[in-house]
């Protein structure tokens, strides 16, 4: 019997963080199939969001772990280590491009998100004007720099 759903989506984004890949993770007996998985994502914003960041984190500790089996590589010398290192090279290239995908990912829903602070909330008389309620925002949104918007 697998974990309830809540510890499930746990052990998912702890997982992810640690730089498990999906699909090797999915096929574990106590993890959520593939296809759940992505049925959650899709249907729960804040849990893709949290998803999105833990996959930040693990593409991050790949890149540490790739750095270190590099320096090992060089300092024992010796056959074979050329090839090792340029294996290692061409992991940490992906690496990069992964983590860039998530940056641009990131980004955009930020973009997406601060446009929300700008939606006019109201009455609309009879006359079709609009009356706006007073309100104060719940949340800042900070741009790249960290200003508030």
């Amino acid at each position: 019997m697998s974990p309830p759903k809540k510890q499930q989506q746990e052990m998912v984004l702890e997982e992810l963080a640690n730089g498990q890949l999906v699909t090797v993770l999915c096929r574990r007996s106590d993890m959520p199939s593939l296809n759940t998985l992505q049925r959650w994502r899709r249907h729960e914003s804040e849990f893709d969001d949290r998803c999105w960041s833990a996959e930040a984190q693990g593409v991050m500790i790949k890149r540490s772990s790739y750095i270190e089996q590099m320096e090992e590589a060089i300092a024992e010398g010796g056959p074979g280590s050329a090839i090792k290192m340029q294996g290692l090279r061409e992991l940490l290239n992906e690496n990069t491009r992964t983590a860039g995908r998530l940056v641009s990912r990131m980004s955009d829903r930020v973009s997406v998100a601060s446009t929300v602070q700008h939606v006019v909330v109201g009455w609309r008389n009879q006359d079709g004007s609009v009356e706006p309620i007073s309100h104060e925002p719940t949340a800042l949104i900070r741009d790249e720099k960290g200003d508030e918007e």
